[in-house]
This record gives structure tokens, sequence and C-alpha cells, in this order.
């Protein structure tokens, strides 16, 4: 990070902010600097090392342990405030929660960027920033729509400051971490908790025991269950923090461990049979080893049933303690609990909550029942109440497979019935939507269309699923508005300008990369979508020599670029380009104030065709684009490769201006 961008940071926070912040967390927040600083204890005391000789992994788990340091009280207060007040509680079932990393995600929403950036520049000698971000994996908890899905919900609610907390399993290996061999894609274990998460908090006093009707043991070299002979699965509870926005409220994700308790088979072991000697251990801990296991096989099938129950049955005994330690009275369970169920995988919670109510609650069969439909809700992931089907006319969603080309001529339909629909779909089979897109366009419809998985990076799986010309291809239909929006903000403008339109369809392109959320403290607000450009970050005094032009995915990457330019005393100017169609509607004087023509020095970066960007940066090879098609490799080594780094940003920024 640097020198520039911190002060820039640094004038931006006033400093009643930063006294805020201290009282809000509850001390002095001192990251480093010092042997007493929160990193340097870390480094030392939980290595036991000569900090000089430790390496990037180490340093990443100091400086994560260091801003779980600052949130422990800010965590520990907000459930003492749900003791307190015994609000209702929103507790949400799911077998998968795709969280990414979270110690840029945390620093964020605890509002700590000048403090971190401050510690990096303070340090600059003995961290490196972006070497330390690449030490922290992805958690193993999730692999797609349905575990961002229960992801965001979990953040939106502790930013919403409401009750809340997330179940899942402690998943110890994710779906698989991917390698190209001769270009092929090779699947090995994604053994993600290889090294602590320092994260999460093993809570083992607050551990469950789940009673089973059958037990395990080694049979001719295969672990089978023996029905009819009991055993008892322990669940340890590990909690992980979920920051809402501004660090007011830090709500609880609870994710289970399955262990065998104590078990040991001391006199298999004697005789020389050491893996009977475990079958128990070996058979509980299997349960969470691994997100998904194949279930191909009856013990697959087998394996994932348990699993699902292992997951509800922890959760249900969890949350029913919690209720009745201030709740003695059944019959308030729906006005203080609520279960939301991500999908079919936790639905097992209904006959379990049954069990619960009758046969420890001793409650009848109608009131149990009464109780279970009124704490229990259901998200549908598939095909259910709230879509339409033959048997249903009043549901609003329709599930239309890979056949683009009919969905979003049934959404021109809907139009056409002063209805307000959305189509959404990847964005690599826009191709097969575009004749009815262009219809849309031409009758003069409102019809929103959404695409995801925007750009290049996005698809690991090859060529086959990278959009290149597909952009270009949406630009160049007449009447149609088509924006990509860069970060979080301008996704909700982009949404706010495409509700205004009567007469026009839009096309709404979006990326599913964990792209960082800008601060608009620092950068300019994101209203400026609505001009369909406008300047995002700029050179002291507003008199840029260079021009850098940025949409979506790529729009961190230019506002990075930025950073390194200011800091070698270049002035550059960021624009955000979201929408040519809406930008080019403009006057003229606003587009002269965004783009001045005496500044000859323009870069465009964007993961798509370079076609048409020449009008706004000159020639193509002012454009940092795609002119072949992409290839089949992980982000990291995409970007590399086609050269979407900052770095390349750069030396194309100083090569314009040498020229000039």
């Amino acid at each position: 990070m640097s020198a520039t961008r911190v002060a820039a940071l640094r004038a931006t926070t006033p400093s009643e902010t930063l006294e805020a912040l201290l009282r809000q967390y509850g001390g002095p927040i001192q990251l480093t600097g010092s042997a007493d600083a929160f990193y340097e204890r870390h480094l030392l005391f939980d290595n036991v090392a000569d900090p000089a000789a430790t390496g990037l992994r180490e340093r990443y788990e100091a400086l994560a342990r260091s801003i779980r340091d600052v949130l422990s009280q800010r965590w520990v207060r907000t459930e003492q405030t749900y003791e307190r007040l015994d609000p209702k509680r929103v507790y949400y079932l799911s077998m998968e929660f795709l969280i990414g990393r979270s110690l840029t995600n945390n620093i964020t929403n605890l509002l700590l960027s000048p403090f971190v950036h401050e510690a990096v520049k303070q340090a600059q000698a003995s961290m490196n920033w972006l070497g330390m971000l690449e030490e922290e994996p992805d958690a193993g908890l999730g692999n797609g729509g349905l575990g961002r899905l229960a992801a965001c919900f979990l953040d939106s609610m502790a930013t919403l400051q409401l009750p809340a907390m997330g179940y899942g399993l402690r998943y110890e290996y994710g779906m698989f971490r991917q390698s190209i061999v001769d270009g092929w894609q090779r699947e090995q274990p994604d053994n993600w908790l290889r090294r602590p998460d320092p994260w999460e908090v093993a809570r083992p006093d607050d551990k469950v025991e789940i009673e089973l009707n059958c037990s395990f043991e080694v049979r001719g070299g295969t672990l089978s269950a023996i029905p009819g002979r009991p055993t008892t699965l322990i669940g340890i509870p590990f909690d992980r923090p979920v920051v809402g926005y501004g660090g007011k409220t830090i709500n609880t994700l609870r994710l289970w461990a399955a262990n065998a308790g104590d078990y040991f088979d001391f006199q298999a072991f004697s005789h020389g049979d050491f893996i009977a000697a475990l079958a128990e251990t070996l058979a509980a801990e299997s349960l969470t080893r691994v997100l998904y296991p194949d279930d191909s096989t009856t013990q697959g099938q087998g394996l994932r049933f348990v699993q699902e129950y292992f997951l509800v049955a922890c959760s249900l005994t969890d949350l029913i303690r919690r209720f009745r330690r201030t709740n003695g009275d059944w019959t308030a369970l729906p006005e203080k609990v609520a279960i939301q169920l991500n999908d079919t995988h936790p639905a097992i919670a209904v006959p379990e909550l049954m069990r619960i109510l009758l046969d420890e609650a001793r409650l009848g069969w109608d009131q149990a029942w009464d109780l279970s439909q009124r704490t229990l809700a259901y998200t549908n992931h598939t095909l259910g109440a709230g879509h339409f089907q033959a048997g249903n006319p009043s549901g609003k969603n329709l599930h239309f497979g890979i056949r683009e080309h009919a969905m979003a001529a049934a959404v021109n339909g809907m139009s056409l019935s002063k209805l307000r629909p959305f189509g959404a779909t990847f964005f690599i089979f826009s191709d097969y939507a575009r004749p009815s897109i262009r219809l849309s366009a031409l009758m003069e419809l409102p019809a929103i269309f959404v695409f995801t998985h925007d750009a290049m990076g996005d698809g690991e799986d090859g060529p086959t699923h990278q959009p290149v010309e597909h952009l270009a291809s949406l630009r160049a239909i007449p009447g149609l508005v088509t924006l990509r929006p860069g970060d979080a903000n301008e996704v909700v403008e982009a949404y706010r300008y495409v509700m205004q339109l009567r007469h026009q369809p839009a096309a709404l392109v979006l990326s599913r990369q964990p792209l960082p959320t800008l601060d608009r403290r620092i950068y300019a607000p994101a209203a400026g979508v609505a001009r369909g450009a406008y300047v995002l970050a700029d050179a002291p005094g507003g008199n840029p020599e260079v021009i850098l032009i940025a949409s979506g995915s790529e729009l961190g990457l230019a506002v990075e670029a930025h950073a390194k330019l200011l800091a070698e005393g270049i002035r550059s100017r960021v624009v955000s380009m979201p929408s040519w169609e809406i930008f080019e509607q403009q006057t003229q004087e606003y587009r002269d104030s965004a783009l001045p023509p005496a500044v000859k020095a323009r870069v465009a970066i964007e993961q798509a065709s370079v076609f048409g960007w020449e009008r706004y940066v000159g020639a193509s090879d002012h454009v940092i684009g795609m002119k072949t098609f992409g290839a089949s490799a992980p982000l990291k080594e995409l970007q590399r490769k086609f050269g979407f780094e900052p770095d390349r940003l750069v030396a194309a920024a100083k090569a314009l201006l040498q020229r000039a």
C-alpha cells in the first residue's frame, strides 16, 4: 500500500471517528509499531521464535489474530446484549457457507482500514501485505450459489444488526484444489485446515451428544454400520465471527466437527487390529471430513444422510438449549426462534423438531406440529411453492434450464403485460438470449437481463466458459443499456438506474469474483453510475496527466495502479465506466470533464474484447483486454498470463507518457 494512499486514508478519517472506534472496540488499537502491539506479540508468543525468522504464513496468522483481538470484546458484547434482551433470534442452517477469505473482509467491515494501512506503512520491512493475503486459504465450507447466498445472508443480518446465527459443518476438506497438468485439470485435496485457522474459536464446553441407533465396526477392511447397537456422536462447535459493516454487531457462524468422544477399543488394539480399534473414531470424524462426499454409492448416500442429520441434530439441540435458558414456556418458541433451512439438505429439521417437542417437551401432536410450522422456514433452490407450475399459477419464478432464448422471450412477453420481470443466466450464454434481447430493444420494453460470471477470470473450466466478445456484442445492440458495475456500491446504483427505465431494456453484467467494496469515504460516490462514467479517484488538484478507465472486475486493478502511480509522482485519474450507452447520453461538457480532451494518455482495462474502446482511448494498443480466447487455469494464473495486473497497467501508463 503506497504512502500516498495511506495519507489519503488518514486525511479522510476524522479524529472523532477514530475515538468512536476506540470506544466501540473497548480500548486502544495498536496493531504494530512496538513490542507490546498486537501484531508483534502474536508473532513472538504464538510462534516462540525470532520474529525476523518467521515466514509469510506466521505473519498472516499474527495479523489475523490481531484483528480478532480488536473484535473480540464487541463479539462478546453482542452475545451479552442478546442474552440480556432475549430477542427473537434467526438460526440459519446450511450445508454450505461460501465465505471466501476473512482478513480483508473483516478489516473493511470493522472500519479498520486506516489502522491496517498505517501498520503496513510502519512495518514495510517486515510486512509483505499482498504476500500475507495470499497465505489465507478460501474456507472450504462451500462451493456454489447456495453457499454464497448463505454467506451473504449472514453478512447482511449482521450489518442490519439482527440477532442471527449460522449453523454449518466444519469440513476438513473443501471440494478440491485445482491444478493444470499438460492442459488438463487435476483435482487434488483442498486441505484448508492444514494450518491453524486464526478466526475460529473452539467451544468444547458447548459440545452436544447425538445418539444414533447404530454403531460402526471394520469387517473385511470395510467400515460398516451395525443397526440396533446404539452409539453416541459428539458435536464440537467452532465459532467464527460474522462482522456487520460498521463493526457494531458481530454475530456468529457455528460450525460442528464430529467426534466419537473417548472411544478406543484397547482389546482390539492389543491383538494388532489397529484399524478396528479406532473404528468408531474413524466413522465419527469422517462425517465432517469432506464437503459433499461422492453419493454414487450406497455408502456415500448414507454418509450424506448422516451428515445432514448431524448438522440438524447438533444445531437444534444447541438452539433449544439456548431458548430454554430464558424461556420456560414451550409455546413461546415461535416468538423467540426462527429456523431458516437453506434448501433440502437440512429439511430433516422438521421431524427432528417434532421429535424434540413430542419426546422431550411431552407436547401433543397437534400442538407440536403447530409450533414447528410457525418456527421453521425454508429457502427453496429447486421447485416449490414459489415457482410457477401447472398446479401453482401464482408462482413468481420460472426455471428454464439452459434455454436462454426462450427465457428471454418469456421476459419480453411479461414486459408487454406491464410486469417488471428479469431473466438471469451465465454471461457466456447471452449468445442464446441475444435474438430476444434485440427484440426487447426494438420493441422498447423495460426488460431486465442479469448475467453473472462476467469475465475471462471467472471461467476456470476453460475458454468454452469464458466470455470474450459478449460485451461488445451487447453494446452493439441499439437501445440496450449495458451496465457492468465494479463493486457492491455500483451494483446497488445500477439496479436503481435500471428500475427507473420505462422504454429501454437493460443488461446487468455481474461478477462472481470476491471484488473489494471500495470505501466511498475515500473514493467518489457510486451515484456516478447514473452518468455512465465518473471520476472515481483523481490526481491532487484534479489535474491528471494520465487517465485509467475500467469497468467491472477490473476496477479494483485500476485503483491499485492509480495508487502506485501517485506514489511515483505521476498524476493519474481513475474513471469508472460501467455503461458506455449512459455515458454517451450525457452532455459534452460532462463527458469532457470526466475525460478531458487535452489528456491524450489514456489506458483502458477490461477482461473482454478490445473492440470499441478506441473511441475513448485512441489506438487499440492503449487497451489491456482480450485479443484471443482464454485458457484453463486458476484465476491468478489467468490474470498473470493475459496481463490483468496493476503493474501491467502502470507500465502501460508510463509508456504512453514517455511517448508524449
